[in-house]
């Protein structure tokens, strides 16, 4: 059998079998187009990650500080240790490690929370807590106080206030004689012996 004579039986088998063959190159077909469009898109991706490295600086190491720990050994997150000081960044710019370290540039960011009186809708002032992460926002007292301080991170101090009498106004305020210290963790408010606090948690180095 010639090529010719194989070709005419060939057409004739397609023929008389139309839709087999019809359905038959039609998987070819969307296989095919399947695998490239499968390629396409990874050389795609590959290049945009490229792009994205080669913006950051294809020769920048970032090194970050340990997990700190908490109470109970509870990791409090990526990168919360002081472990890092600036003598490693010293160390590391005398090129005594690897000599072919261009620079080391120290980068400082923290997150924590913040307490502060504000004035609510009653015109009262009241003690807030804002998370400096999340930027949640929570009400710690519902009766009027001042003067919030962090005694530890997870308590603050915080003095009563009250109206001078009952026509004075929203702007006369006077203490109550009690302070309050609230626990974060419990959300709990007690009644205080401490009186005045004159140096705020935590201490400077």
């Amino acid at each position: 059998m010639n090529i010719f004579e194989a070709l005419r039986v060939a057409f004739a088998g397609l023929l008389a079998n139309r839709l087999r063959s019809s359905l038959t190159m039609l998987g070819i077909l969307i296989g095919v187009a399947a695998v490239i469009l499968l390629v396409a898109v990874g050389n795609g991706a590959s290049v945009q990650i490229n792009n994205q490295i080669q913006g950051l600086g294809a020769n920048v190491i970032f090194v970050y500080p340990a997990n700190a720990k908490g109470a109970g050994g509870v990791s409090q997150g990526f990168g919360t240790s002081q472990s890092l000081t600036m003598a490693d960044v010293d160390a590391i710019n005398s090129r005594q490690q690897d000599q072919d370290v261009v620079a080391a540039i120290p980068i400082a960011q923290s997150g924590g929370q913040i307490t502060y009186a504000v004035r609510g809708t009653d015109g009262l002032p009241h003690v807030y807590l804002v998370d400096t992460g999340t930027r949640k926002v929570v009400q710690l007292t519902n009766t009027a106080a001042a003067d919030p301080v962090f005694l530890s991170p997870g308590y603050v101090w915080y003095v009563g206030l009250q109206l001078c009498n009952p026509g004075c106004g929203y702007d006369n305020l006077q203490l109550t004689g009690k302070t309050y210290i609230d626990d974060l963790q419990a959300r709990t408010e007690a009644q205080s012996r401490i009186t005045a606090v004159f140096d705020v948690w935590p201490h400077g180095s």
